[in-house]
């Protein structure tokens, strides 16, 4: 196992890492939607990533939405990871207009030459969103299968340290 906080690995049977001090009764108070406020209120450090679900987010719900819709990036704003969610999304929007355009090209129902476009332009285009497309669509698979091994790891706020006296 590996701490979510330092990444240092460990033994499932240890209840605290020997290298930051975080404790494994953390992980079970941990809060994925105390991510928003600790960005909000720039306290970054606060922010873990972790394979651990916490109990504030669905392990099924996230799956689902990462089959379904992960094309879109929509697993992602679930999860709290707004900027790769954006990213995907955009990636993914263009890819189809793209392919839109290129299939009204292709079937004889657009001329690029009369709207004003080089062939050149459209295909610097064409290239540029193909590879952002298919940056999205592999990072979407790759999301399917860390999910599907429990590897995926999705942003908490770890809880309070327990006192050593209690």
């Amino acid at each position: 196992m590996r701490c979510p906080n330092c990444g240092a690995k460990f033994p499932k049977s240890a209840n605290i890492c020997i290298h930051c001090g975080t404790q494994m009764s953390q992980l079970e108070t941990a809060s994925n939607k105390a991510v928003t406020k600790a960005r909000k209120e720039y306290q970054p450090e606060l922010v873990v990533y972790s394979s651990i679900f916490p109990s504030d987010l669905s392990y099924k719900k996230t799956l689902l939405l990462c089959i379904f819709l992960g094309f879109f990036g929509v697993h992602r704003y679930y999860t709290k990871q707004k900027l790769s969610a954006i990213l995907m999304t955009i990636a993914s929007v263009a890819l189809i207009v793209v392919s839109i355009i290129l299939g009204m090209y292709w079937g004889g129902y657009l001329d690029v030459n009369s709207l004003g476009i080089s062939l050149t332009a459209l295909n610097s285009v064409v290239s540029l969103v193909s590879i952002c497309g298919a940056i999205s669509i592999i990072r979407w698979a790759f999301d399917i299968v860390f999910l599907a091994i429990k590897r995926y790891k999705v942003p908490v706020v770890l809880g309070k340290k327990e006192e050593k006296g209690k």
